[in-house]
């Protein structure tokens, strides 16, 4: 019984070992393509959720970020992006990190089942950033 014991010990810690090595790892290729670092825009919202028509979003991150400047609101459906028909989250953030930064581009959303149109204008993670911290000292 104490070899079982200590079998599963050794794979647990194991398994811990190379999570801790892989994850950083795994984190890190996203970043980079071909040695290059992908740049990815922002257009100031707390992330997207697949729905049935495209991807929604709960809030906007920062007063005065892109997304606010565009109109667009918590729970909107966004069904178009740069002529792209989105699909899910994954094609979201593919989009984002293909879109160049301060790139003006149309969206084509959903609120309260009207489709909508408008422009928005995608930022860099700095000044993303930068006007997280202004909202933050106010």
């Amino acid at each position: 019984m104490a070899w079982v014991f200590i079998g599963l010990l050794v794979f647990f810690v194991g398994a811990a070992a190379f999570t801790a090595i892989i994850s950083p790892v795994r984190q890190n290729v996203g970043a980079i393509v071909n040695n290059q670092k992908v740049t990815k825009s922002y257009v100031g919202v707390d992330g997207f959720n697949t729905t049935d028509d495209g991807v929604t979003f709960d809030s906007i991150d920062v007063p005065g970020g892109p997304a606010d400047k565009a109109g667009l609101v918590g729970g909107d459906i966004i069904k178009k992006f740069d002529g792209h028909d989105i699909r899910d989250e994954d094609q979201m953030d593919e989009l984002m990190k293909k879109t160049p930064i301060g790139k003006t581009v149309e969206v084509e959303y959903l609120r309260d089942g009207v489709k909508k149109t408008t422009k928005l204008t995608t930022i860099s993670l700095e000044e993303f950033r930068r006007l997280e911290r202004e909202f933050e000292k106010r």
